[in-house]
């Protein structure tokens, strides 16, 4: 688990839509949102929610809503929490009864070793780069609305390079032969065949069983291309032709990301 702190937005834009000398004058007194984020350690499924603080009820209340989030998606058992060395975490009491009522340990990274949790490290990373930062945001309401969508774009369908190319839904048991592959059924009944397109490698077709030796299929994916997958629905109905008719509409994304170049 960590938390990453984010300047609010003002209404009508901060210095990303209005420039750095107009924006500078509008962003006083605005604060800051606190994005609580917890990582499964074996599937890599990943839980967001956004708060005015970082105070142990918070922290608590948000360990205890993820652990019911991974419970339905079949991750039945917590034993540890890791986490960095916030008072919140080291001497909270509600923090520790959260803990207890789970029957999990929890357990503090070195100081100044963020290394130790580096699994959520670099979820907040990619949390950066494909939502806060992803475009211009107009009011912070317009960046808060938009973290859901990436959330199930991370968890359903972004290609994770430790998952052998498969999104982390893939390793959550009680959905992976249920909503994962049904939702890619409604996509391919809509669009056809899904392929993934990654850096210096030639289009393939998803396998959830596939191994692959190539060097290239660990690389990151290209951020230019999964920027794609933010957009609206407008502009990607301009290259598909038409939304999906059923099944995940985010499927209508992740096939502008995903279709070959003609």
């Amino acid at each position: 688990m960590d938390v990453k702190k984010l300047g609010r937005i003002p209404d009508g834009g901060g210095h990303r839509t209005l420039g750095r000398q107009a924006g500078r004058a509008t962003r006083s007194a605005m604060g800051f949102d606190y994005v609580h984020s917890a990582v499964d350690d074996h599937s890599r499924l990943a839980y967001s929610e956004i708060h005015p603080d970082e105070k142990v009820a918070t922290c608590a209340g948000f360990l205890t809503r993820a652990a019911a989030f991974f419970h339905h998606h079949g991750i039945l058992r917590i034993e540890r929490v890791l986490t960095d060395n916030a008072w919140a975490y080291r001497k909270g009491l509600a923090w520790k009864t959260a803990l207890a009522t789970l029957g999990a340990t929890g357990k503090l990274t070195r100081a100044y070793r963020p290394q130790t949790n580096g699994k959520v490290e670099r979820f907040n990373r990619t949390l950066l780069d494909e939502w806060a930062y992803l475009r211009p945001y107009t009011s912070n309401d317009e960046r808060t609305t938009a973290l859901a969508d990436f959330l199930h774009t991370y968890n359903h369908h972004r290609c994770h390079t430790a998952l052998q190319g498969q999104p982390p839904i893939s390793r959550a048991t009680t959905l992976r032969g249920n909503t994962f592959k049904a939702c890619c059924r409604n996509a391919e009944r809509s669009f056809g065949t899904i392929t993934q397109r990654l850096p210096d490698a030639t289009p393939r077709p998803v396998d959830s069983g596939a191994q692959s030796d190539s060097r290239s299929s660990r690389r990151r994916p290209d951020l230019s291309v999964i920027a794609v997958l933010q957009h609206p629905l407008g502009p990607v109905a301009k290259v598909l032709g038409q939304p999906p008719t059923d099944g995940c509409d985010q499927h209508a994304r992740v096939m502008a990301h995903c279709e070959p170049p003609p």
